[in-house]
């Protein structure tokens, strides 16, 4: 009688069982790891959004981004369009930041 080198099948199912309780077991400890990295991305971008603000606040004499509400002047001059960009604080902060992913 010839042997074949292969696997039965109960050994090709018992495997798959095994792999599937190993990845039960460890699919909430990676969730976990995907929370802590999204956590840790989210304060960093906090960070250089302050640092962001701090320079800016810094270069303008203390004065903090502008924005629609706090600048009525800009209704006169026709900016207060809201489907414009240029006119969000986050526009004026843009040299500081190197990366536009950082408002997100």
């Amino acid at each position: 009688m010839k042997q074949t080198k292969g696997l039965a099948l109960i050994e090709v199912l018992v495997i798959t069982a095994i792999l599937a309780n190993l990845s039960a077991v460890l699919y909430p400890v990676f969730s976990q790891a995907k929370a802590a990295a999204q956590q840790t991305a989210c304060l960093y971008n906090l960070k250089l959004l302050g640092t962001a603000l701090a320079q800016h606040t810094q270069d303008y004499n203390g004065h903090y981004p502008y924005s629609i509400d706090n600048c009525p002047w800009l209704n006169l001059l026709n900016y207060s369009d809201p489907n414009n960009p240029t006119n969000a604080w986050q526009m004026q902060l843009n040299a500081y930041v190197k990366d536009p992913s950082t408002f997100t």
